[in-house]
C-alpha cells in the first residue's frame, strides 16, 4: 500500500497570452476548472500504475471537494482518509498558464492547512506500506508523521515541494528525497551545505545528508539522481511534439516513481518511467487529466533517449 498524505486543491486555470503586468486588467475567453492538489495528484498519478494508493487529506464542505475526491475516487484512488473541515473551504489554486505551456500557480489553502498526521492511524504505518508526502500542507505535521512512520520502519518518499525549510533529523529519516532545482538550493542552504551550485552537486550535498536517495527534477533536462550507493543517474526528458500544459508533470513523475518503487521496482528503471510521466503530462491540458496510464509509459519508453 502506499499511503500519500497531502493537499487536495481544485484548480482554476486562466490560459493568458502573457503574464499580466503590475496594475494591468486582463481579458481572456475562459477558465478551466478542474481537481487538484500535490496529494490528489500524486495518489492519482500512483493509481494509474495500479498500486493501492491511499490517500489522506482534509477538504471542506462544498462542491469542490464533492467534486474532486469522486473524480479521484473513480479513477482508482481510496479516499477514505480524507476527512471533512467544518468551516474551511476546500483548498484551491489559480494557475496562470502562458502559451507556451509554462506557469505560474498561487494556491490557497484552505481546509488544507488543518490536516493533522494522526489522520494516519498507526496500524496502517507497518514496513509493508510506504509513505508518500509533499508540502502543501501544514510542515509541522508532515514533520510529525515522517518522525512517526520513520519509527514504525516504513519506507518514506518525500517531495519537499513546495520550497521550504526542512530540519536535518527530518531529512535524513526520509528514504527519497524528490526536489527541483529551486527547492534543492534552498534546502542546501538551509542546511549550510557546501556544493557547487550544479543540479549534482546539489543532490551530492543533500545525500549525504540523508545517507539515502537524492533526486533532482530539471524540467526539460530531464533529472538527476545521487543513489543510496553514492552512483549517479541521468535520465532525460521524454522528447514531445508541443508542450501544452506543464501543470502536475511533477506530481506526475512523484507519484509514479512512488508507485513503481512500492511496487518492488528497481530504482534506476522506475526513474526511466517517472521522466515518461511527467513528459506526457505536459503534452495535455491541466493535471489529473493529462495523468499516463502505465501501459501509455510503457508504450513511450522506447522513445526515452539514452544518456
Amino acid at each position: 500500500m502506499l499511503i500519500i498524505f497531502g493537499s487536495v486543491n481544485m484548480d482554476m486555470t486562466l490560459p493568458v497570452p502573457s503574464m499580466p503586468i503590475r496594475g494591468e486588467t486582463m481579458v481572456i475567453p475562459a477558465y478551466e476548472i478542474t481537481p487538484g492538489g500535490k496529494g490528489a495528484n500524486q495518489a492519482l498519478a500512483a493509481a494509474r500504475m495500479g498500486v493501492q494508493a491511499v490517500l489522506v487529506g482534509r477538504v471542506g464542505k462544498d462542491v469542490y471537494a464533492y467534486d474532486t475526491i469522486t473524480t479521484i475516487r473513480r479513477q482508482g484512488v481510496i479516499t477514505s482518509g480524507v476527512s471533512e473541515d467544518e468551516t474551511l473551504p476546500t483548498g484551491t489554486a489559480v494557475i496562470l498558464r502562458e502559451p507556451d505551456g509554462a506557469n505560474r500557480i498561487i494556491v490557497a489553502n484552505g481546509a488544507n492547512k488543518a490536516l493533522e498526521h494522526d489522520q494516519v492511524p498507526d496500524e496502517i504505518l507497518k514496513p509493508t506500506n510506504m509513505l508518500l508526502a509533499q508540502m502543501e500542507v501544514a510542515p509541522e505535521q508532515v514533520f510529525t508523521l515522517i518522525r512517526r512512520a520513520h519509527e514504525k520502519k516504513v519506507k518514506i518518499l518525500l517531495n519537499a515541494a513546495p520550497a521550504c525549510d526542512i530540519p536535518a533529523d527530518v531529512l535524513r529519516m526520509v528514504d527519497v528525497l524528490i526536489v527541483n532545482e529551486v527547492e534543492a538550493a534552498r534546502l542546501a542552504d538551509f542546511c549550510r551545505l557546501k556544493h557547487d551550485n550544479t543540479p549534482e552537486g546539489m543532490a551530492h550535498a543533500l545525500a549525504g545528508v540523508t545517507h539515502k536517495t537524492c533526486i533532482i527534477t530539471l524540467g526539460p533536462d530531464g533529472s538527476v539522481a545521487v543513489l543510496d550507493d553514492g552512483s549517479v543517474v541521468r535520465v532525460p526528458a521524454l522528447p514531445v511534439d508541443r508542450v501544452v500544459d506543464t501543470t502536475g508533470a511533477g506530481d506526475a513523475y512523484c507519484g509514479t516513481l512512488a508507485a513503481l518503487l512500492a511496487d518492488k521496482m528497481a530504482m534506476r528503471e522506475a526513474l526511466r518511467w517517472a521522466a515518461v510521466a511527467g513528459s506526457l503530462a505536459c503534452t495535455k491540458k491541466g493535471a489529473l487529466s493529462a495523468f499516463a496510464y502505465s501501459d501509455d509509459i510503457r508504450d513511450a519508453l522506447k522513445d526515452l533517449p539514452l544518456v
